[in-house]
């Protein structure tokens, strides 16, 4: 537990450094540094650490360093599963070294790198350390489980950038970049209609006919999925994730409610930044709620829950900005304590992604 607790701090205290120091090249290097050391800690685990890592870490990239060529690797029966460009980042890393802690290094770095960039686009540089926090603390240890498809998550959470300027065929672009790597980041597309909905000159009743057909769509989304396979857009595989029925899901208190209780607390303060904006994070945590709720029917819910998710860490930054003093440091206390709270509660004590606790031959832990 204090060995993630240590990197964490330290990795955010260094970006903090550098986001401060001066020159550019300098300020740089720090944080490539800070950066490093979460890519550090994933590349160096034991292959027990994450319940995914044997079957879409291990066994791909095995298969990449033993193939004669990436035509012959990409054939593969089993490689055929996952994106291109997650196969062919495996086979880079395999062309110079069969060593696959490796790959877990770039692995984590490459995604480590996007949430930083998108952060610096779009929250105060003062209160990134924040963000990057809460990152390490509610999905990190995720992406040591769920490998290909993090890489597409937080290429869509990055690609929202291009949704606020209103550059649509960039964030499709990067939407479908996303997909190369896992077929979800598809969940992209959804966010265009979300946003266009909220932010677009439609009457009102528009709106409410979009966000009532995306709520039903959600909770008969097992059978959308068949619908979807049966016509060849979604593999056949995807037919075992929508099984099962509705049921309560406690996590979906320690793990939503919180947020939108700091909202409320500072309801005041948020006025003072883009109203719809705000609507279009919090609808979104809203999304992310419902899916949690739905993974009784929907054995994926959780991991497709996340793309919606990572707009939880723009909703705590705005709850920083626009406030001051007191409440200001009263905000930081609160997430900072929120984190934490649910990152024992969802690592440590659940159990989740199987990553703790954290050993390492590598590092003698």
């Amino acid at each position: 537990m204090l060995v993630y607790l240590a990197c964490y701090i330290l990795s955010v205290f260094i970006i903090h450094v550098g986001l401060i120091s001066k020159p550019k090249p300098i300020a740089r290097f720090i944080i490539f540094i800070g950066l490093f050391l979460p890519a550090i800690l994933a590349g160096c685990r034991d292959f027990t650490i994450g319940t995914d890592i044997l079957e879409y870490g291990n066994r791909i990239f095995n298969s990449a360093a033993s193939a004669d060529s990436f035509i012959i690797f990409i054939g593969d029966s089993y490689n055929k599963r996952s994106g291109i460009f997650y196969l062919l980042l495996n086979y880079f890393i395999a062309s110079m070294t069969d060593n696959a802690h490796w790959f877990y290094f770039t692995l984590s770095f490459i995604t480590t790198g996007i949430v930083f960039i998108t952060l610096i686009k779009r929250c105060a540089k003062k209160y990134i350390w924040i963000g990057m926090l809460s990152y390490y603390l509610l999905f990190y240890q995720e992406s040591y489980n769920i490998l290909r498809q993090y890489v597409a998550i937080v290429i869509v959470f990055y690609a929202v950038n291009y949704l606020y300027s209103k550059k649509y065929i960039k964030y499709c672009g990067f939407i479908v970049v996303g997909m190369l790597f896992h077929s979800s980041a598809i969940i992209g597309f959804l966010l265009i209609f979300t946003y266009l909905s909220i932010y677009g000159n439609y009457p009102k009743y528009v709106r409410i006919l979009f966000i009532t057909v995306l709520f039903v769509g959600l909770f008969v989304l097992n059978y959308i999925v068949n619908m979807l396979i049966s016509i060849g857009i979604l593999p056949s595989n995807y037919y075992y994730y929508v099984t099962g029925t509705v049921k309560f899901v406690f996590l979906t208190i320690p793990l939503c409610i919180p947020i939108f209780i700091l909202c409320y607390i500072n309801r005041k303060h948020l006025k003072k930044i883009n109203q719809k904006e705000l609507f279009f994070l919090l609808f979104n945590c809203i999304l992310e709620a419902i899916l949690l709720q739905l993974t009784s029917i929907f054995e994926q819910g959780i991991r497709i829950s996340r793309y919606f998710g990572f707009f939880r860490i723009e909703v705590q930054q705005k709850n920083i900005e626009c406030t001051s003093n007191i409440r200001r440091h009263l905000s930081i206390a609160f997430i900072i304590f929120y984190d934490l709270a649910y990152w024992y509660y969802y690592f440590i004590y659940s159990g989740a992604a199987a990553t703790f606790p954290y050993t390492s031959s590598i590092l003698g832990i």
